[in-house]
């Protein structure tokens, strides 16, 4: 049953904060039909998530990611920029420490990244988009530049940046 994620944040600086993220699981039912269960996890638009939406996401991924008979979790990037930043943001409040420890530990043990895995294999990177051209899928909606930008203070680029965001994670 892997476990897809995808963040959005305020930019790509190191103090840049986490806006949103979805996260896609997709298992199979007794029919042997997959079952596909979408979570996105936000604040305010435009604001940093919440502290508490974002241990609630981090120990989302930990129960997933942390037990081999339930992942993989599947990023593209996570490595060098979602996991990176969810660690970063827990290990700004002390208290957090151990829950950063077991993301640490998932990310570790039971994540791939398909951007960082293309990387090890054939020595270049590759764009989320050009694996979606390959594969014959649509691609992106916008871009990560754009969903930084566009919904402080307003409630429908929100959901406009959740769509993209849950976008992103389907196509992954």
């Amino acid at each position: 049953m892997p476990l897809y994620l995808d963040i959005e944040t305020t930019g790509l600086e190191d103090d840049a904060a986490i806006t949103c993220a979805v996260t896609l699981c997709v298992s199979g039912n007794d029919h042997g039909a997959a079952v596909v269960r979408e979570r996105r996890w936000h604040g305010e638009a435009g604001e940093p998530l919440p502290p508490a939406v974002l241990r609630d996401l981090v120990r989302y991924l930990v129960k997933v990611g942390a037990r081999k008979g339930l992942g993989p979790l599947v990023t593209f990037n996570g490595v060098g920029f979602d996991l990176k930043r969810l660690y970063q943001a827990l290990g700004t409040v002390p208290e957090d420490a151990a829950l950063a420890e077991e993301l640490r530990y998932a990310a570790r043990e039971n994540h791939l990244d398909i951007m960082y895995d293309l990387w090890c294999d054939v020595g270049y990177m590759a764009s989320l988009n050009s694996f979606a051209k390959a594969e014959g899928l649509a691609g992106k909606t916008n871009s990560g530049s754009w969903a930084a930008t566009s919904w402080t203070g307003n409630p429908e680029a929100c959901q406009q940046v959740l769509d993209y965001c849950a976008a992103d994670v389907a196509v992954l």
